[in-house]
């Protein structure tokens, strides 16, 4: 009976210390993810046709208690009228908005805004057209993502905040 227990024990021992070195291995996971990330705020629609809105506009600062992401490195996913495109850095510009980002590229306060341009021409998704929905998440180095959805007006002119 005492042999049983003590086995038990072993087991018991064994298993609590597996499973505090997988908890602790999920949560520094986590944690990286949680705290990169970006933050989308303003989203505006641009429309140099008149009739549909072909580029794309958003201010995107870090998110909360995030460490600096690097903007040339984070992807950005749009989907509209059920086509999907990834845009990396070849097919976006990103401009300082306010503050300012080390290298031109680099978020690295919670003061720095940048603005971050996506010319819907050079994507699979097609111009937005009136009442057209959009989706966009940005994903960050560090894999977290963050995304922001919008529709077009009815009555498209110029530029129109999504």
């Amino acid at each position: 009976m005492v042999l049983v227990a003590g086995i038990a024990a072993g087991v018991l021992v064994n298993s609590a210390g597996s499973l505090q070195a997988q908890a602790q291995q999920t949560g520094e996971e986590t944690q990286a993810e949680v705290s990169n990330s970006l933050s989308l705020d303003t989203v505006v629609g641009e429309s140099t046709s008149g009739d549909s809105i072909d580029k794309i506009k958003m201010n995107t600062r870090l998110g909360a208690g995030s460490g600096a992401v690097n903007l040339s490195r984070t992807i950005f996913v749009i989907e509209s009228d059920g086509k999907t495109d990834t845009v990396t850095s070849d097919d976006f510009s990103i401009s300082e908005e306010q503050g300012s980002l080390a290298d031109g590229e680099l978020l690295t306060s919670q003061s720095d805004v940048a603005k971050i341009t996506i010319d819907l021409d050079d994507t699979d998704v097609d111009d937005l057209g009136t009442k057209d929905t959009i989706e966009i998440i940005a994903e960050a180095p560090s894999g977290s993502r963050t995304d922001i959805e919008g529709q077009a007006p009815t009555d498209i002119q110029d530029s129109h905040i999504l």
